[in-house]
């Protein structure tokens, strides 16, 4: 009997010492009320370990971290490159972007628009070309956080429709008064086609708030045209995009 008081004891100022003892380091006190032994000390103290802490709770990623789908758009500014390049100035447009987050990192989605290419006209011709493109499109975000760079693809069709008008100045002799007068004839094309395409992009989605996001982008787009007085064998122009998204 004595043994064990004994052991009782010294197990009593070991728990004391570690509690008070230890730098930095706080231990809640076992109470020793209504323990009459050693073994159930130590069935007490095992307990208490046993017992998990309380999970702390996650830490957020940022605005705008968790999307599950997204839509918005943006203004568009496209500059023309080889043989569209030659032909047309810079253009202007709208961007409308719609996606669906399969994971954190990668979503799918389609994109279209409404951009309008003025020609670089000289004193016979004049003429625009406007392009929508129709494109399924998968997405690679780099990050989780508020600040998402990404790459993507989209391919899909490409609508474009030109419009041309020559004017020829013509010298002609009037019969009513016998006078030599000029006119401008004018010639005026209308071509329209729908043709596949491929548009790579790159750029990033900042998160202002959990619902509203930031985008900007640049994106080659490439028509496979065929050629036509108005729109160029291979129809290509970067796109640049500003704009906004809507995450849900």
């Amino acid at each position: 009997m004595k043994k064990s008081f004994f052991l009782f004891l010294i197990a009593i100022l070991v728990f004391s010492f570690t509690e008070t003892g230890t730098a930095g380091t706080t231990v809640k006190r076992i109470s020793t009320e209504g323990i009459s032994s050693p073994e159930e000390y130590f069935a007490m103290a095992k307990k208490k370990k046993r017992r998990k802490p309380k999970s702390k709770s996650k830490s957020k990623k940022g605005k705008g971290s968790s999307i599950t789908a997204a839509a918005g758009g943006g203004l568009f500014l496209g500059l023309p490159m080889g043989d569209f390049g030659t032909a047309y100035k810079t253009g202007m447009g709208l961007d409308v972007e719609a996606e669906y987050f399969m994971a954190p990192t990668f979503s799918v989605g389609f994109n279209t628009g409404y951009f309008n290419f003025k020609l670089k006209a000289d004193s016979i011709t004049t003429g625009s070309a406007k392009v929508s493109p129709m494109l399924l499109k998968g997405t690679i975000y780099l990050s989780e956080g508020a600040f998402k760079p990404f790459i993507g693809l989209g391919v899909g069709m490409f609508y474009a429709h030109s419009k041309l008008t020559i004017s020829v100045p013509t010298l002609y002799s009037n019969p009513v008064t016998g006078q030599d007068e000029l006119l401008n004839l004018r010639t005026e094309f209308d071509d329209q086609e729908t043709k596949p395409g491929v548009a790579p992009n790159l750029g990033f989605l900042y998160g202002v708030t959990d619902n509203l996001n930031v985008m900007f982008d640049a994106r080659y787009n490439m028509m496979f045209s065929k050629e036509s007085m108005g729109i160029p064998k291979s129809l290509s122009f970067i796109g640049i995009n500003l704009g906004i998204l809507l995450s849900f």
